[in-house]
C-alpha cells in the first residue's frame, strides 16, 4: 500500500511525500533430483530454513521525499509532463550482512525493507490523449544509491519504465493496462556484489482508479509477472507472484 500526499508550493512546483507500506510472503521447498538418504534430505532442510524459511514480512520501506514540476499543454492541447526529484529516507528496516552470518551457520534474513542510505531518486511522467476517450501515459522512475549503511550495504540501481492506456469507465472510475519494465543492478556488501540481487522483468498492469468527493485518488492494481531473468551471479532463481499495489492520494 502506498500513501502519497502533494503540497502545491507554487505552481507549477509542488512537494511530494511517498509512504510505502508493503506484505511479502516467502515460501521454499526442496525438490529431491538425485538419490538422497533420509540424513541428507534433513541436513537440506535445516539448511533451507537458514537461508530461505517460508515467512510473513511486512513494514514500512523507505519514504520518498520529491520536488516535482509539471506543465500542462507541454506539447500538444491535453498533454501533461511532470519530472520529480528527491532523496528516499532510511525509515525502512535493514538486516546484517546474511554472508557473514551464513559463513557462521547463523540464521539470517536477505529480504530488506530499506536501503539504510538516502538515496537520489529521478522521476519522468507524460501523458496525452489518444483516440476520443483514451490517455497514453510513459513513465520512468530511477533509484540510484550512491552510499553503503553502517552495515556496509549499497542498495541497487534500479530503473523501472513503462506506459499504459486509460480510459474513463464512468464520472469518477478509469481503468487502465499497461508493460512495466524492470532493470536493477547487483546491489554490494563491503563492496562485495550481492550474487542473490540483479535482474530484468517485464510485467502486465492492471489498474482502477477512482476519485471520491474528497478529490482524493484511490487506485488498486495488479502487477503481474510475463518473464523474469536473473543477471549474472551465483544467486538462485526466483518465480516473483503478482503484486497487488493499493495507492492512496492526497
Amino acid at each position: 500500500m502506498v500513501v502519497q500526499v502533494d503540497y502545491i508550493i507554487e505552481e507549477p512546483w509542488a512537494l511530494r511525500l511517498r509512504v510505502p507500506y508493503e506484505t511479502k510472503k516467502r515460501s521454499a521447498a526442496i525438490e529431491i533430483i538425485d538419490p538422497a538418504t533420509a540424513s541428507d534430505i534433513e541436513a537440506m532442510q535445516r539448511n533451507l530454513d537458514l537461508h530461505h524459511g517460508e515467512t510473513l514480512l511486512s513494514g514500512v520501506r523507505d519514504l520518498d521525499l520529491l520536488a516535482s514540476w509539471h506543465s500542462h499543454h507541454w506539447r500538444i492541447d491535453g498533454d501533461f509532463l511532470a519530472i520529480s526529484f528527491g532523496t528516499s529516507l532510511p525509515t525502512g528496516e535493514t538486516e546484517e550482512n546474511p554472508y557473514l552470518a551464513a559463513a557462521s551457520a547463523e540464521a539470517h534474513e536477505h529480504i530488506q525493507f530499506g536501503s539504510g542510505s538516502y538515496d537520489p531518486l529521478l522521476e519522468l511522467f507524460y501523458a496525452r490523449p489518444v483516440g476520443m476517450e483514451s490517455t497514453l501515459a510513459l513513465f520512468a522512475t530511477g533509484r540510484f544509491p550512491v552510499n553503503e549503511n553502517k552495515e556496509g550495504y549499497r542498495g541497487s540501481n534500479s530503473i523501472v519504465a513503462g506506459f499504459s492506456i486509460s480510459k474513463p469507465l464512468s464520472v469518477d472510475w478509469q481503468g487502465s493496462m499497461g508493460i512495466v519494465i524492470q532493470d536493477e543492478d547487483h546491489a554490494t556488501w563491503s563492496g562485495a556484489i550481492d550474487p542473490n540481487t540483479g535482474y530484468r522483468a517485464i510485467s502486465a498492469q492492471i489498474g482502477l482508479g477512482h476519485i471520491d468527493t474528497g478529490n482524493r485518488s484511490w487506485s488498486l492494481s495488479l502487477t503481474i509477472p510475463i518473464s523474469n531473468e536473473v543477471k549474472s551471479g551465483t544467486g538462485e532463481n526466483y518465480d516473483p507472484a503478482t503484486a497487488v499495489t493499493i495507492a492512496v492520494g492526497f
